[in-house]
């Protein structure tokens, strides 16, 4: 009988985290976070056989109430909308594109195909004289594949570089040292929607004044949230909001922002 309540008690466990990281990602980024559903199941496997078995039955309602509550209700549109910043944009200097991702073969990802399109429509439009690539760390720089994607496009503003950095708050102070090394006052700030609120307080935090200008988002429909039909779409924003609004609190207490 014991063996039954720990075996069910780890599938509860297991299906529950499992559910629990689809509805929130891994807003922490917390490394081996793919494993956590094993660890989650172990966890309920020993407290399956115990009298503390019902919370795991709690915890599974809890998720399963999440997952209703997100995706078959509009509530999430206002959050994730407030964390758009989108401004009016003057010509200015240059045009600040945030990191996100490269592939190994030094193509771009989606996400920064769709942050670097939006970054040329602004410098097409006028808006800015030069692109400034920041350079995640652990990845590859972004420099020969924009330069080759410019000389194809017959594009001919300048390109720069900032130094390595890690994170948001690397990038605004990178940027911010080369601001004053230009003596630029502003800058057109590209990154998605729902990270402009947190990269701009970032950034002008360090002193760099931001016109902020996000990309479209293309992973879900932003703007068309609190349709009844869009429950895929209002989880995958709910997801970016738990990311951000965490994101912003770190930061906030770290004095970043």
């Amino acid at each position: 009988m014991r063996w039954r309540l720990a075996v069910s008690g780890f599938v509860l466990a297991f299906i529950a985290f499992t559910a629990f990281s689809r509805l929130v990602g891994n807003p922490l980024l917390i490394p081996g976070w793919h494993t956590m559903p094993v660890v989650a199941g172990c966890v309920g496997m020993l407290l399956g056989v115990t009298r503390l078995r019902p919370l795991l039955w709690a915890a599974a309602g809890l998720v399963v109430a999440g997952w209703l509550i997100v995706g078959h209700t509009p509530l999430i549109a206002g959050p994730v909308q407030s964390l758009v910043r989108r401004d009016t944009l003057t010509p200015v200097e240059a045009c600040v594109v945030l990191s996100s991702d490269i592939q190994m073969d030094g193509d771009l990802t989606e996400l920064a195909l769709q942050r670097f399109t939006h970054a040329y429509s602004v410098l097409q439009q006028g808006q800015a004289r030069r692109l400034v690539l920041t350079n995640l760390g652990s990845r590859r720089s972004y420099g020969p594949t924009i330069r080759e994607h410019c000389r194809k496009l017959g594009f001919e503003f300048p390109i720069e570089e900032t130094g390595k950095v890690r994170n948001t708050h690397d990038e605004a102070l990178a940027v911010s040292e080369l601001c004053r090394q230009r003596g630029w006052d502003t800058v057109v700030l590209v990154s998605d929607p729902t990270h402009m609120r947190r990269a701009a307080g970032t950034f002008e935090k360090a002193g760099v004044r931001v016109l902020c200008s996000p990309c479209p988002e293309a992973t879900y429909d932003l703007e068309n949230l609190g349709r009844r039909e869009k429950v895929y779409d209002r989880l995958e924003a709910f997801r970016d909001w738990v990311h951000e609004v965490i994101g912003y609190e770190v930061y906030r207490m770290r004095g970043w922002i």
